[in-house]
């Protein structure tokens, strides 16, 4: 990843991809850092890299939902998190996600725009 590209990773509407919408990174600082915590991504052109994402206060880790139809991006966000100690589950549409919140009291949700059965407004 580009110098420019990673300062620009969490910028609203910003995507290297041809059908992003450059929400996802943006909502997920937000959310990250309304929590206390804080992300950021490591990477360099042609070598390793990664976002890596901290709680803030050494509060109790948020329970977290993850719904996103891209299995990469699912997973991506999936990792990250887990490694810094939040628990995730994930979901690849409004139905999975449905069905998981039901009896179960997520801290947070970071949901795709658009899923394949519908939009966040859906959910």
């Amino acid at each position: 990843m580009s110098d420019e590209t990673r300062a620009r990773a969490f910028d609203l509407f910003f995507t290297t991809k041809d059908t992003g919408t450059g929400l996802g990174m943006a909502i997920a600082r937000a959310v990250i850092e309304q929590h206390g915590g804080r992300i950021e991504i490591r990477s360099q052109i042609g070598g390793h890299g990664g976002a890596r994402a901290a709680a803030g206060g050494g509060a109790v880790k948020p329970e977290v939902l993850v719904v996103d139809d891209e299995p990469s991006i699912a997973e991506a966000l999936r990792l990250i998190l887990e490694r810094d100690g939040y628990v995730v589950e994930t979901a690849r549409n409004i139905t999975e996600a449905s069905a998981r919140m039901d009896g179960h009291d997520f801290s947070v949700a970071l949901v795709d725009l658009v899923l394949p059965d519908g939009t966040v407004w859906d959910f």
